[in-house]
């Protein structure tokens, strides 16, 4: 059991709410799924409708695995991981890329899929030895977390999962605990690229707090504390987790768009994460607060969650020296606010009411 102060303590409203986001911005992406078809990448307001664009098969593994974790917390949600498993496996090929076939193997793992096995050796054939961007191996490794404990060859999953982490470690300044993207270098002097997004420090610490509770890799945990504790200590006043930072120093240096789905879901996880680890709720009321911000407590007073639409508006950017609503919305949003969902204690859950 968790710390009752932490994260996943958060009970009633805040979690009625979240679970209602994520049903209200399924039935809008994934009125689709099943016929069968891929989830749009995303939707984009025009006038007085949503029109999709494109679509996304990676966005798909990440609703299932979202379904499969909801379903396994006992949450009815309404839409079969099994269903949406089935449109992704169909349209899986040989050049599928790792990133997606990471997704793949976790909810396979996480639903307890037939195909798990196949799943793993998919990824395992397909992850290049040259891989080496922060938020693509966190995929890998949360994935590879998930699979081990069911794994048929479970000193294979272990080692591999160990040189993963290895490369995401490589990537972790010293000095200010921030992951760089990559490995990749620019300029005659083959610097490091020297800033990195939000994305490339929330993916991988969760992904290091997983494989900490998973392995016992204490230094693991030590590098997931040391990168949020970064994150926090440049945290907007009003809840914001900045688009971009300086690896190196740790500041800012591109705030807008701040992301719902950062705000919401992604950061909250990576915390979760850290506290089931072990690692403390120090972080708990910055993830709070930047939950809060989706709900009007940002810069321009106005909540993104949209009633008429039933959507949660990508975020606040800036346009013309103006800040104002992203009014589109992506399809990994309602997979990665299941996930959350799913990582919240299940006596929360049970307090809430609404299982």
């Amino acid at each position: 059991m968790m710390a009752a102060d932490g994260l996943a303590g958060t009970v009633g409203t805040d979690l009625a709410v979240l679970l209602d986001v994520a049903r209200e911005t399924l039935g809008v992406l994934a009125a689709g799924v099943g016929q069968p078809e891929p989830l749009p990448e995303k939707v984009v307001l025009e006038g007085t409708r949503l029109a999709a664009r494109g679509t996304s098969l990676q966005n798909t593994a990440e609703l299932a695995l979202g379904l499969a974790a909801a379903g396994r917390a006992g949450l009815d949600i309404g839409l079969d991981s099994d269903r949406v498993g089935r449109v992704v496996w169909e349209r899986l090929d040989a050049q599928a890329p790792y990133q997606t076939l990471a997704f793949v193997l976790w909810a396979e793992a996480v639903g307890g899929g037939a195909r798990v096995d196949e799943a793993w050796r998919r990824l395992r054939a397909a992850l290049p030895r040259s891989a080496t961007q922060s938020m693509d191996l966190a995929w890998v490794l949360d994935a590879l977390c998930a699979y081990l404990p069911c794994a048929r060859d479970g000193r294979a999953v272990a080692e591999l999962a160990e040189a993963v982490f290895e490369r995401i470690a490589a990537n972790q300044s010293r000095r200010s605990g921030l992951f760089h993207g990559s490995a990749r270098r620019e300029g005659w002097l083959r610097r490091r690229v020297a800033t990195a997004t939000l994305s490339s420090q929330v993916f991988p610490i969760r992904a290091l707090a997983s494989y900490a509770a998973t392995c016992g890799r204490k230094e693991a945990l030590t590098r997931a504390g040391a990168a949020l504790d970064a994150l926090s200590s440049q945290q907007g006043t009003r809840g914001q987790w900045w688009r971009r930072y300086e690896v190196a120093t740790g500041r800012p240096v591109e705030c807008y768009p701040v992301h719902s789905v950062s705000q919401l879901c992604t950061v909250p996880s990576a915390v979760l994460a850290f506290e089931r680890a072990g690692g403390g709720t120090a972080h708990t009321h910055a993830a709070r607060k930047g939950m809060g911000w989706v709900f009007g407590d940002n810069e321009l007073g106005r909540t993104l969650r949209d009633g008429t639409f039933r959507a949660v508006w990508s975020g606040i950017g800036e346009s013309m020296g103006k800040l104002e609503i992203v009014r589109e919305m992506y399809s990994y949003f309602p997979g990665r606010c299941l996930l959350l969902l799913a990582t919240m204690d299940t006596a929360s859950v049970s307090r809430s009411g609404w299982n």
